[in-house]
């Protein structure tokens, strides 16, 4: 092999290209030791072309040199680019991701996704631009693909799929999913062929496709869900939400128990001001949290403004990640069913192997 004397950084704490980030305390670095290899473009079909040395922490980043397997058909190509300047750059590829977090104090400005606190890669490449969106692939812990967009959104995602059950009833997962709008029956056929013998991860997977039914619901303000029929579905599966959209547009909450000015037109103070009170008053932030986070964030109000936007459905998450008897010994199983009835239904069918009935 030719050793070539040029440092390069394998990672950093930085937030990626695809929003999240993979922080260097939480490198395990004696796995990727144990066969420090990579590819030209993580293109594995082309054979290895560098085997990483002197892998080493240094400071917030991952450093080592690499040396250039001499039988591979771009062998001479590579060091001339290396020792030129055109290829400047070391990229992590099948990463297995141990453990992340959506903790709010470990994100950074621009970071859009989990962080990701413990994990290893199994090879690094060389290329032209790192963190290329065309070549990441992310596993877990068991070895099975994680879905990088859902990912990318959140890091419980990941955590939830280390705590699966296997001794599910598929047919009755998937016509629930249908009956709720989730997916579509041909959806649901291509979903039994692939996780016939994965029930847990189907579970996993129809939970992620409930969050972006959900999501899509509310990406639609009150008017166009009004028009499209899906006011009652929002109602149902995300109360929460729709209890945002009706106070949004009408100026007070959907009982008419307060009267309140229309948010629409008003400065972005006033809106700080609206947002924060609902989530207070849905008990969906703690006051003092708010009052901390009004302080941290007083010099950014978009941000200010996004962080009480979505607490309701940061509570929900959080509501989401305890299982049925935690919720049941917390009390908190009524604030599920009133703010998240499709969650609720979801927990009690997990629990007690039949569906809900109102």
């Amino acid at each position: 092999m030719n050793q070539v004397d040029k440092e390069y950084v394998i990672s950093d704490s930085s937030v990626n290209t695809h929003g999240f980030r993979l922080l260097t305390d939480g490198y395990i670095l004696d796995e990727f030791a144990k066969n420090p290899i990579g590819y030209y473009m993580h293109n594995r079909d082309a054979g290895v072309l560098v085997r990483w040395t002197e892998l080493k922490k240094k400071g917030d980043k991952v450093i080592g040199y690499p040396n250039i397997n001499p039988s591979h058909p771009r062998a001479a190509q590579t060091i001339e680019e290396i020792n030129n300047g055109f290829l400047n750059a070391a990229s992590v590829g099948h990463i297995v991701i141990i453990d992340s977090t959506d903790d709010l104090s470990l994100k950074l400005p621009g970071q859009t996704g989990p962080t990701v606190t413990k994990w290893f890669n199994r090879e690094c490449s060389l290329v032209d631009i790192p963190s290329n969106k065309n070549s990441l692939c992310l596993y877990d812990a068991k070895g099975d693909v994680i879905n990088l967009n859902l990912f990318a959104q959140k890091g419980n995602f990941l955590s939830a799929q280390n705590n699966v059950d296997d001794n599910l009833d598929i047919e009755a997962l998937l016509k629930a999913a249908i009956k709720d709008n989730d997916i579509s029956p041909e959806v649901a056929q291509s979903l039994r062929k692939q996780y016939q013998n994965k029930p847990g991860r189907l579970q996993l997977l129809l939970k992620d496709f409930s969050k972006m039914r959900v999501d899509y619901l509310m990406s639609f303000d009150y008017d166009q869900l009004d028009k499209n029929g899906l006011l009652a579905e929002l109602k149902e599966k995300y109360l929460q939400g729709f209890q945002q959209k009706f106070y949004k547009q009408f100026g007070k909450d959907h009982k008419s128990v307060e009267g309140q000015t229309s948010g629409k037109g008003t400065d972005i103070k006033s809106e700080i001001k609206r947002l924060k009170e609902f989530a207070i008053k849905n008990k969906d932030i703690d006051p003092e949290v708010a009052n901390m986070m009004e302080a941290n964030f007083k010099d950014d109000p978009e941000k200010l403004k996004k962080l009480f936007q979505d607490a309701p459905k940061e509570r929900i998450d959080f509501l989401m990640d305890r299982p049925w008897d935690k919720l049941d010994k917390e009390g908190l199983l009524e604030e599920l069913k009133q703010k998240y009835l499709q969650g609720f239904k979801q927990k009690y069918l997990e629990n007690f192997g039949v569906h809900y009935k109102q």
